[in-house]
């Protein structure tokens, strides 16, 4: 026969009461309704029935499938009645907080609606143009009754308006700063391509600045403190290490102090860093000398070298170039 078990707390004192009752003394305690209470009907009623027929009411302490209803400890043995009466007692509670709860959301939601209260959201475009979207700045769980009424609705129509307005003139101003940005560029590319052009640079040529008899640009360079940089004349000698013969150039000032170099004389600079274990990353620049412009009052000095791709190709390019410009 189907009973109704209720789950409840006792308190300190009212384990004792149990053990003095003849009970177990466990704070939890377990008190069962019969089909002959007279208080039945409403366990019943109030009582979770799982699928096999198994009828529970728990009013222990904190509920564990909703913990904001919260009952009582009791200090002695209840009746029936008054378990069921505290259980009745504890849904009113929930009952009036949840509509407490309820009240205190639409009251907030509204407070945004008749304020107009809207949240920024800063979005950025490349070359620093920003613009602001505005959004409703609702509780975090509004009440739709007021966020999705026919006057939000409208205000929010509102917003996306002026949002759509802001973004276009984001766009335009974007639009003309990538204008600006491509001309600038342009211009640069152009000026770059006449200066070349007045300095008869070919294809793959490189100028570098030289001051004082030193280059102040070179092609690489290292600057952590386990770094290790060189500029040197170059030529092929398979008894060296990688087959190259270096003969190393001075460091200057800047650099490296200029020496004299013929047009076509193969070059290397080398830039390695070494890491805290040893490690080493290496960089290099293979290539050979085009020409050495003097420095003068007007002008700085100017080293014109030509990068290949290897060593072998610094040394055969630089043999080439420098035959081209002997004269018969």
């Amino acid at each position: 026969m189907a009973t109704v078990r209720i789950l409840y707390d006792l308190t300190p004192q009212g384990r004792k009461a149990s053990i003095l009752n003849g009970g177990n003394g466990q704070t939890i305690q377990i008190a069962e309704v019969g089909p002959d209470s007279p208080e039945f009907a409403r366990a019943v009623s109030l009582a979770t029935v799982d699928s096999d027929g198994t009828a529970t009411i728990t009013a222990r302490g904190i509920v564990a499938y909703d913990w904001s209803v919260k009952y009582i400890a009791w200090d002695h043995i209840p009746s029936i009645p008054e378990l069921l009466d505290e259980v009745v007692a504890a849904l009113a509670r929930k009952a009036a907080s949840d509509a407490a709860k309820l009240e205190e959301r639409r009251l907030k939601t509204l407070e945004v609606l008749q304020a107009r209260q809207t949240r920024e959201t800063r979005i950025d475009y490349e070359l620093g143009v920003q613009y602001s979207v505005h959004k409703p700045d609702w509780p975090a769980d509004p009440d739709k009754s007021v966020s999705e009424s026919e006057e939000a609705l409208a205000w929010i129509a509102e917003l996306k308006i002026k949002n759509e307005a802001a973004q276009a003139d984001a766009d335009t101003r974007l639009a003309a700063a990538q204008a600006a940005a491509e001309a600038k560029k342009l211009a640069a590319a152009q000026r770059e391509e006449a200066r070349r052009i007045e300095l008869g640079l070919r294809p793959g040529d490189t100028d570098y600045i030289c001051e004082d008899g030193a280059l102040i640009q070179v092609p690489c360079w290292e600057s952590h403190s386990r770094g290790r940089n060189w500029f040197a004349s170059i030529s092929l000698n398979p008894s060296k290490p990688g087959g190259i013969a270096r003969d190393f150039h001075a460091k200057g000032d800047s650099y490296y102090m200029l020496p004299q170099l013929a047009p076509g004389q193969p070059v290397e600079f080398g830039a390695d860093y070494y890491s805290g274990s040893g490690r080493r990353s290496s960089r290099r620049w293979y290539g050979y000398v085009v020409r050495v412009d003097a420095e003068t009052e007007a002008e700085p000095g100017r080293l014109v070298l030509h990068k290949t791709a290897t060593p072998k190709a610094a040394v055969n390019e630089g043999q080439i170039y420098a035959a081209s410009l002997v004269t018969v």
